[in-house]
Parts: structure tokens; sequence; C-alpha cells
């Protein structure tokens, strides 16, 4: 949501975006955790070429509410244009 919202915000038109996750979970001290998260994005946005793409995504990653309350926990991006 936060990426639909920066691409908006930058007088884009999305035509779709596709977002997977793949949640890895693991053993700590307190038991089960989230060791990790895989994000995989692919959109069909209207007037941007695959590095702005990627750079929206990545601010988009950066300043997401939901990444922040994940704090500690690694998240990586992959945000590409379907096409």
């Amino acid at each position: 949501m936060n990426l639909s919202g920066a691409l908006n915000a930058a007088d884009l038109t999305v035509q779709s975006l596709q977002t997977k996750a793949q949640v890895t979970l693991g053993k700590n001290d307190s038991g089960l955790a989230i060791t990790g998260i895989a994000l995989s994005v692919v959109g069909q946005v209207e007037g941007v070429d695959q590095d702005r793409f990627a750079e929206i995504a990545a601010e988009a990653e950066r300043t997401c509410p939901v990444s922040k309350a994940l704090t500690g926990t690694e998240i990586t991006l992959d945000a590409r244009l379907d096409g």
C-alpha cells in the first residue's frame, strides 16, 4: 500500500501491483521468531522506467510503517516492472 501511495504521489498511473512475501521463521532465545521477509513486487505502471520504479519502491520500503514496526527483521525487496 505504501508503494501504491508513493507511485500516485509521483503522478504515475498504476495499472497493477502484484506483491508476494516469503516469510522465514527461525528460533531465538524466546522461541520462534520471524527472521526474514523477502518481498517481490511486479508492477505495471505508466510513465516510469525500471530504475525510477526501483527507486520509488526502495523509498516506499524505507518509509513503510510495517517495515518500521519490524525493525530488526531482515527485509529484502525485489521490485520490477512487468513487460
